[in-house]
This record gives structure tokens, C-alpha cells and sequence, in this order.
């Protein structure tokens, strides 16, 4: 992964030296067990030691066999190549969502019934007008007439299934845009993406959107997104608990009755998160819980990997 890396600073090389250290070591484990061997008969191990395993004994060439001779000069290939970037001031991150595919406008009362099993909808249009009344005022926003929003069950909403979020990779610092769907039946199947949500000051997170719709108050509109986030899980206080194979981050969803209102601006980007099934995970695994797929892209690595520093996600 650090390899596809278009832009590299002293971390990520610092870090990928790491990774390429404990993969020398599993390889020489593997080379030991299988009888493998490259052409030469022989494997240099670390890219720092001048070590060779030989072959075992009456072992036969196997062409099948990954190439060991670039990841032993990865790393000062990329030092060599150019002037490394140490930091960036440029804090504007071009970020922006824009919502698509609209429905026609619904009243409260239409969703209160379209949806009435569904415990994430419970209460929804008490529960949306707490959270605009808290919402606008927050953002410099008067609230019309000074007073708490109560929206009436006649009010009308305009639900969309399809997002657009633009922002800047924190990998290469250039513009990503990010195609996410929330629809019951895309291609004949539901597609509930997920997204990072950050609520500054408080630790970004995780969520799955349940609803995306803008409501209109005071002749203005706003766009919002009815999430159901995901908790971080850990093994113990401050350390997060990783898949044991190929340490992806796990994560637990909350109940449908914790589901809560943000707005779309507050999408940083899209992540792709993979339910653990039980026939393929381990055994003790809760069916609700799934592991963060990190290797997505460059981005997503590096926010993954810089889950302990900051927080549970980085915070740009």
C-alpha cells in the first residue's frame, strides 16, 4: 500500500519501513516452510542486512515466487528520487457535498407511516426539530421568532438517494469526489453507503446513511442526513481492536433508536466498511459488527493508520 503512495513524507516512509521489516520476516518464515526459492537459490531478508537465507536442502525452483528485489530498495528509491515535503500550511480542503436524484416533497406524516417499523424513524419529526433548534443557533442562524422549531405533521421534507462529496486527499493533497447512495433499491438492491462524519470539536466517526433529505425553514433550506453511527470497538482502554489476519480496524453499529441528525456538510469523505460474517470471520465475532476496509485507497489508509494519534479518525 505505501508503495502506491503518489506523495510520501518522513512518516510514511518511516512507517512503511516498518511494514516492510515485519513482511521480510514472514517471509523468511514462509520461504522456510514451503521450500521456495527465487531463481538464485537464495532470499536477502531485511533490506537492512546483509543476511541470505539459503534454500533448503533438495528444494526445487519455484517461478511462482514473489519478487523480493524492489521492496528491498523501495524506500530509498522514493529518498532518492526527490525532495520529500516536509508539511503544509494550506488548510483549505476544498471540500463540498451536493445532493442528487431528489423525490418529490413528503409530509411527516407520509414517512411516520411509510416507515412506522423501522425504530430509526421513531419520533423523527420531534426528534428533527430538537436538533434544528440546537442546530441553527449554533451556526450564527437566528431561530425564527426566537423560538424552539415544532414541526407540524403537514410540514413537508424532500428526501434524495444520491450524494456527491468532493475533498482533498490527505495522501496527495489533490481533489477526490466521493459517489455515495442511499436508496432501498438501487439496481434492485438497497445501497446504504457509508460515510466519515466530522462533528469538530468532537472525534470523527464512522456512520451508515439511513436518510438524506433537506427540510426547509424560514424560506431556507437545508440539506441533512439521517445516520446510524458506528462505535469504535477496543480490545482494551485505548488500544482498538483489529481483525487478527489482516488487521483491519473493527467497528460496532449502533442501535436504530441512536440514529441522529447532521448535517452533509460535515461528510469528510466515503468509506467502505464489510460486514463480518460469521462463516468467514472468527466464530465470536457479534453479527453486528464490521471491519473498516482501509485499503481502499492511499486516503483511507492513512486516516486508518492514524487512528491512534488524534483520536479514532484523523481529524482533517
Amino acid at each position: 500500500m505505501y508503495a502506491d503512495f503518489d506523495l510520501h513524507m518522513d512518516s510514511s516512509i518511516r512507517k512503511g519501513r516498518e511494514e516492510l521489516q515485519k513482511f521480510s520476516t514472514l517471509m523468511q518464515e514462509y520461504i522456510r516452510l514451503t521450500g521456495l526459492v527465487a531463481e538464485t537459490g537464495s532470499y536477502s531478508g531485511s533490506e537492512d542486512s546483509d543476511e541470505e537465507t539459503k534454500a533448503p536442502p533438495n528444494c526445487v525452483k519455484n517461478w511462482n515466487f514473489p519478487k523480493m528485489h524492489l521492496c528491498n530498495h523501495l524506500f530509498d528509491d522514493i529518498e532518492d528520487k526527490g525532495t520529500q515535503v516536509q508539511s503544509i500550511d494550506n488548510n483549505d480542503y476544498n471540500r463540498y457535498c451536493q445532493l442528487g436524484s431528489p423525490l418529490a416533497p413528503s409530509m411527516f406524516m407520509a414517512l411516520k407511516l411509510a416507515h412506522s417499523l423501522d425504530r430509526a424513524f421513531q419520533s423523527f419529526r420531534i426528534k428533527l426539530g430538537k436538533f434544528l433548534t440546537a442546530f441553527l443557533p449554533a451556526y450564527d442562524i437566528p431561530l425564527p421568532g426566537n423560538k424552539p422549531i415544532r414541526l407540524t405533521p403537514t410540514d413537508t421534507i424532500t428526501e434524495y438517494r444520491f450524494l456527491k462529496v468532493q475533498y482533498r486527499s490527505i495522501s496527495d493533497w489533490q481533489l477526490k469526489t466521493d459517489y455515495i447512495r442511499c436508496n432501498p433499491s438501487f439496481h434492485g438492491q438497497a445501497r446504504y453507503d457509508c460515510v466519515l462524519v466530522n462533528t469538530f470539536p468532537a472525534v470523527p466517526y464512522i456512520a451508515c446513511l439511513v436518510l438524506l433529505f433537506t427540510c426547509t425553514i424560514a424560506d431556507r433550506e437545508y440539506p441533512l442526513a439521517l445516520i446510524q453511527p458506528f462505535d469504535a470497538v477496543y480490545k482494551k482502554r485505548g488500544q482498538l481492536q483489529k481483525d487478527t489476519d489482516l488487521e483491519f480496524l473493527r467497528v460496532r453499529e449502533s442501535l436504530p433508536k441512536d440514529c441522529s441528525f447532521v448535517s452533509i456538510h460535515s461528510f469528510i469523505r466515503g468509506v467502505v466498511v464489510v460486514h463480518s460474517d460469521k462463516e468467514d470471520c472468527d466464530s465470536h465475532l457479534p453479527s453486528h459488527d464490521h471491519f473498516v476496509f482501509d485499503v481502499l485507497d492511499p486516503d483511507m489508509f492513512i486516516r486508518a493508520q492514524k487512528q491512534g494519534e488524534d483520536g479514532f479518525w484523523d481529524k482533517e
